[in-house]
């Protein structure tokens, strides 16, 4: 269900995005030869519609953005779509995700429509990204219950996401505070969530990256 120009601030606040505060999504841009990239990003309401992002600059989507202005903010709840879209190039038992024709991801709960309006330099590893929404779309109507080992397993891998990114880079040290991090979130998914259920499976898989990591830094 699209939403008019004219309602979308108060759209965006009773999905949940508070202004100031940075929540969790799936970000999709266009790559060059026109596949869709997906990339778990946290995002920021700055204003009544607009929204920073600050990727990596050695990212596809900060390359992507540069090139192309448009993205869509995918609001997603299931962290097997966040484990597969971090880590592209690993093997899961979870099905990668389906993308619509306006490049949103079908899973998707909502999708913000954003159109890049400038960039800035924050240091040598990110730049700024602010953007403006455009439309929303609202593709699920139902409430979903809030899990505390579903937004565990989120934070699980965006923690993973920086672990192979320092050991990579031999910054060890932030390495260690990011596993500190993992191992903290895997106590409390181990705690709520069922042997076997796609928290607890999502945790083993990044237990196996996070040792294969180590072993070639």
């Amino acid at each position: 269900m699209p939403i008019k120009a004219q309602n979308l601030e108060e759209a965006l606040d009773r999905i949940g995005f508070s202004r100031g505060s940075i929540v969790e999504t799936v970000l999709t841009t266009l790559n060059s030869d026109g596949s869709v990239n997906a990339a778990p990003m946290g995002v920021a309401r700055k204003g009544p519609i607009q929204f920073e992002i600050r990727p990596y600059r050695s990212s596809k989507t900060h390359s992507n953005l540069n090139r192309n202005p448009e993205a869509c903010i995918n609001v997603i709840n299931d962290p097997a779509i966040f484990l597969v879209t971090a880590f592209k190039e690993e093997k899961f038992d979870f099905s990668p995700p389906k993308f619509s024709h306006d490049n949103s991801i079908e899973q998707a709960d909502a999708v913000v429509f954003l159109t890049m309006l400038k960039r800035e330099e924050i240091d040598k590893e990110r730049s700024s990204f602010v953007g403006e929404a455009s439309s929303i779309k609202l593709i699920k109507k139902s409430p979903i219950v809030f899990s505390r080992g579903k937004a565990q397993t989120i934070e699980a891998i965006i923690h993973a996401t920086r672990i192979e990114y320092y050991l990579k880079n031999r910054k060890s040290v932030e390495a260690e505070d990011h596993i500190d991090g993992f191992n903290r979130c895997k106590q409390v998914i181990l705690k709520v969530s069922p042997q076997g259920s796609p928290e607890t499976r999502t945790v083993e898989a990044l237990e196996r990256l996070i040792d294969h990591w180590r072993a070639q830094a």
